[in-house]
C-alpha cells in the first residue's frame, strides 16, 4: 500500500516537458475524469486555419463517444477537433487515417485537444484499455477525484510547496483561450463544506469577452476556483478587484492560476485598451 501511495504521489507532482509545453503527469483514469470528452476518432483530414496560425484542424469520423459533456456533445457535432500547430506548445500531432482515443476540453465552443491530455495513438493499447474507455473510468470519477483532491491538499500541507504547474503564455494568448474576461471585485465568499472549490460571490465591473455559455454562466456572479494555490486556486479576499479569465466547467464560470490574471491596480489600468480593443481583434480565429 505505502508502494502504491508514493507512485501515486509521484504521479501528482511529476513534471514532464516536450520543448516549451509542460504538463502535469495524470493516468488515462485523471484524464478521463477531468476531460469534457472522450472519443475514439479516425482523421480525415488536416486544415492549417491559415499561414500565420497557431492551431490546426482535425475533420474527423466520431467512432465511439466515451465521455461528452453537454457543451461537447454540441461542439463535437462539426467533427472538427482542434490543437495547437505544434508539439512544442502542446500541439498533438496526427496523420490522415490515424485512429486514436482522445480526451479534451470545450473552449470558445470548439473541442481542443493536446499532448496533455489523454492520446492513445496504438491500436493494441486502445483494445487493452475498451473496457476503462467504456465503464470502469466512469463509474470511479467521483471517488477517485475525492481522494486525489484530499491527497493533494496533504501534499501541500506537508511539503509547503506550490504544486501548481502552468506553461506560461502571453496574456494575449490567454485572453483568446478564455471563455471569459472580466473586471470583477469580489462581493463575498459563500461557504460551502461539500464543495471542493472555493466559490467567489462577484460584482461583474467590466466584461471583455464572454461566450454564450460564459454570459449565461455569469448570470448567478459566481466564480469557482481551486481551494488553494498550490493547487492552482486563485486566492482573494472581499473587496479585491481583480481581472480574470477563465472557462465554463458543468455550468459554472472557473478560473486559475494557469488562466488569465491581473491584480495589481496599475498593471489593470496598463491593459485596459489591450483588454477592451486590441487582443479581442488580434485573436486568431479557429472557426472555419
Amino acid at each position: 500500500m505505502i508502494h502504491v501511495l508514493f507512485l501515486l504521489t509521484l504521479s501528482l507532482v511529476a513534471i514532464y516537458e516536450a520543448n516549451a509545453c509542460s504538463c502535469v503527469y495524470q493516468s488515462h483514469q485523471q484524464k478521463f475524469c477531468e476531460s469534457d470528452f472522450v472519443i475514439k476518432m479516425k482523421v480525415e483530414d488536416i486544415k492549417e486555419n491559415n499561414k500565420e496560425s497557431q492551431y490546426l484542424m482535425y475533420q474527423v469520423n466520431i467512432l465511439e463517444t466515451y465521455k461528452a459533456s453537454a457543451a461537447a456533445k454540441s461542439a463535437l457535432k462539426n467533427r472538427v477537433l482542434v490543437t495547437y500547430s505544434d508539439s512544442g506548445i502542446c500541439g498533438i500531432p496526427f496523420w490522415r487515417d490515424d485512429v486514436a482515443v482522445v480526451s479534451g476540453f470545450v473552449i470558445n465552443e470548439q473541442p481542443h485537444i493536446s499532448i496533455c491530455d489523454m492520446h492513445i495513438y496504438n491500436a493494441e493499447k486502445i483494445a487493452a484499455e475498451e473496457m476503462n474507455l467504456r465503464e470502469n473510468y466512469i463509474k470511479s470519477c467521483v471517488s477517485m477525484m475525492r481522494f486525489l483532491f484530499f491527497l493533494t491538499l496533504s501534499l501541500v500541507a506537508i511539503y509547503e510547496a506550490n504544486a501548481c504547474s502552468c506553461a506560461a503564455f502571453p496574456l494575449q494568448h490567454l485572453f483568446c483561450e478564455s471563455d471569459f474576461v472580466i473586471k470583477m471585485k469580489i462581493d463575498d465568499l459563500p461557504e460551502n463544506k461539500e464543495s471542493s472549490y472555493l466559490m467567489y460571490k462577484v460584482d461583474i465591473l467590466e466584461t471583455y469577452k464572454e461566450s454564450d455559455a460564459a454570459k449565461s454562466a455569469l448570470k448567478n456572479r459566481l466564480v469557482a476556483t481551486n481551494l488553494e494555490s498550490g493547487i492552482c486556486g486563485l486566492i482573494y479576499k472581499q473587496g479585491d478587484v481583480v481581472v480574470v479569465g477563465g472557462g465554463i466547467m458543468n455550468g459554472v464560470p472557473h478560473i486559475s492560476l494557469c488562466e488569465l490574471h491581473i491584480e495589481n491596480a496599475e498593471k489593470i489600468a496598463a491593459e485596459e485598451t489591450n483588454l477592451r480593443e486590441n487582443f479581442i481583434k488580434t485573436c486568431v480565429s479557429v472557426v472555419n
